[in-house]
């Protein structure tokens, strides 16, 4: 028996004849091999496996969920029980209607991973010449290289059995030259789509200075937001404004503001897992295939993403954004896009006067005031001065504190190139992001 008739097996004979009135299994099933590398040597390398199998079930509007680790039957039984036995000590959910999708043909059309051995050597055979390159022009480089292996499945007791294997490949490029620092990441299903000289150039280039990071002055500026950064911002609008439980619990920055204009006319912000060039996977942890939905529209508030419970609420169907089990945080979109411009990157910084390039950002605190998406945080790795169209010298990491409706109200560009942006270990999505030229951005603190 292969793995996808062993799985599928299990989980779909555990949903047969259970004593409650539905269930549902999800197995997300992850093995990582991380290799890190600096100095010309691989420094570390691990293998991890997780395996994680939910149990969901409903008994008279009542729900239990349980963990199982393992597909030995025995296990799955134990934990369906325990499910069974939470759902009967819970109390009943008057907005509970069903979490349960037919059974519907899964033809994703994701391509097989083509991650081997052999290519995973000849990257580092190529990551060795390039990191000596770059230390006989005096600039130290380190990263990592990550290849993974997914399996996400789903089965219930309305008789719907997914299964879909996922691969993914990651690098990370750090540089570092005095006080300098650059990056640069890949993330892709694809092997073959890997540049690694692409990826040394971007981190090396925001650390090939010979001149100090000076200090600038706070206050408001024309900032030019590299993808990364733009996928930073993005990330946290998605937790805090996208998903529909936001609208329930009247904290989203979209509550209230359907069909009005809150960002600039230029932008379109939609989540579409399907979309060529993104990060693929065809269905959510409730097995309902996933669906493009639009946003934030020309800068109009238009809609938000539902799993089954939300989309009970406001009696609209689930979009395919159902999340792990027994999280707390409702429907959230996990391929978060934003549609591209006309303008090419450098064209971009050369329309600069006077502002800041900005390659990344952490520290990201979107917690500030959610209704108008203000936001803390620091830049990263490559802050530059622009002056008339040239990055003239880098200067010290700022801290932004910004309402990023206001930011997204005043767009000025968006690039054509879009980079995809996510993190290897949360593989079932990532964002697909242009850079963004904006006006009076404001930044309010030098970091030392």
């Amino acid at each position: 028996m292969n793995e996808k008739d062993k799985i599928l097996d299990a989980i779909t004979k555990l949903c047969k004849n259970a004593p409650c009135d539905e269930v549902l299994v999800t197995l997300y099933n992850t093995k990582r091999h991380s290799n890190r590398f600096s100095s010309d040597s691989v420094r570390e390398t691990v293998f991890t496996q997780d395996s994680e199998i939910y149990i969901k079930v409903s008994i008279d509007k009542k729900i239990g969920i349980s963990l199982s680790e393992t597909l030995d039957y025995s296990n799955l039984k134990h934990s369906l029980d325990k499910a069974i036995q939470i759902a009967r000590f819970s109390r009943k959910n008057p907005n509970y209607k069903s979490f349960l999708t037919a059974p519907w043909y899964n033809d994703p059309k994701i391509s097989p991973h083509n991650i081997t051995r052999s290519s995973i050597s000849e990257i580092f055979n190529t990551i060795k010449t390039l990191m000596n390159d770059a230390q006989n022009r005096g600039i130290k480089t380190s990263g990592s290289l990550i290849a993974g292996e997914d399996t996400f499945a789903v089965a219930n007791s309305k008789g719907l059995a997914l299964y879909q294997p996922l691969g993914l490949i990651y690098a990370k490029i750090l540089a570092m030259s005095d006080k300098l620092t650059g990056f640069g990441s890949f993330l892709s299903r694809d092997i073959a789509k890997l540049s690694l000289i692409k990826l040394f150039d971007e981190a090396q280039k925001k650390c090939s200075s010979s001149i100090e990071p000076q200090a600038v002055p706070i206050g408001k500026y024309r900032v030019f937001l590299e993808p990364h950064a733009v996928a930073d911002i993005l990330e946290w609008m998605g937790y805090i404004g996208f998903g529909a439980k936001s609208i329930f619990e009247k904290r989203s920055f979209l509550y209230g503001r359907f069909g009005q204009k809150i960002m600039s006319d230029k932008i379109s912000i939609y989540d579409d897992a399907t979309e060529s060039g993104s990060y693929s996977i065809p269905f959510d942890f409730e097995g309902t295939p996933k669906k493009r939905i639009e946003l934030v529209k020309n800068g109009i508030a238009n809609d938000v993403v539902y799993d089954s419970y939300y989309g009970g609420i406001y009696a609209k169907q689930s979009t395919g954004h159902a999340n792990v089990p027994d999280s707390t945080e409702g429907p959230l979109p996990n391929n978060l896009s934003i549609m591209p411009g006309d303008w090419a990157m450098d064209e971009m910084v050369r329309a600069i006067d006077e502002g800041i390039y900005v390659s990344r950002f952490h520290y990201i605190n979107g917690l500030l005031e959610p209704r108008n998406a203000l936001m803390t945080g620091l830049t990263r790795d490559g802050t530059f001065f622009v002056k008339n169209g040239e990055t003239k010298f880098p200067i010290k990491n700022l801290r932004f504190t910004q309402g990023m409706l206001d930011a997204f109200s005043n767009i000025e560009k968006i690039s054509r190139e879009r980079e995809l942006i996510g993190d290897p270990f949360q593989s079932l999505g990532a964002f697909y992001v242009p850079a963004l030229l904006i006006n009076d951005f404001t930044f309010t603190g030098i970091s030392e």
